[in-house]
């Protein structure tokens, strides 16, 4: 975390014991909101119904992290998707719709 001088003018450490800023540090002059308080902020939903992705999963955004202690719970959604596509000649393909259910998990 950062805060200007006395003058307004420069950047400098809010705090010793941070390291010094340099032209090429990304800055904060604010702090990171805590999306887990909730109501985050009036209005927002904070994390809760965000979708999330259970531990093992590749990537970010596990459940575990997202979902602040609150929990999640499993939900089913069905995904429609082309399918069984053909080609005919010429130059057109004609693909099917298909739907399948898909397990996710949204917070608590």
């Amino acid at each position: 975390m950062v805060k200007f001088n006395k003058r307004g003018t420069k950047l400098r450490r809010a705090s010793r014991n941070l390291p010094r800023v340099t032209p090429d540090h990304l800055t904060f002059l604010d702090e990171s909101p805590d999306y887990c308080r909730h109501p985050y902020r009036p209005g927002s939903p904070g994390t809760t119904g965000r979708k999330c992705l259970l531990e093992g999963s590749p990537g970010g955004g596990h459940c575990s992290q997202l979902c602040c202690g609150r929990g999640y719970k499993n939900v089913t959604e069905v995904v429609e998707e082309k399918c069984n596509c053909r080609f005919h000649w010429c130059c057109q393909v004609e693909c099917e719709t298909c739907a399948r259910r898909e397990l996710g998990h949204v917070c608590n």
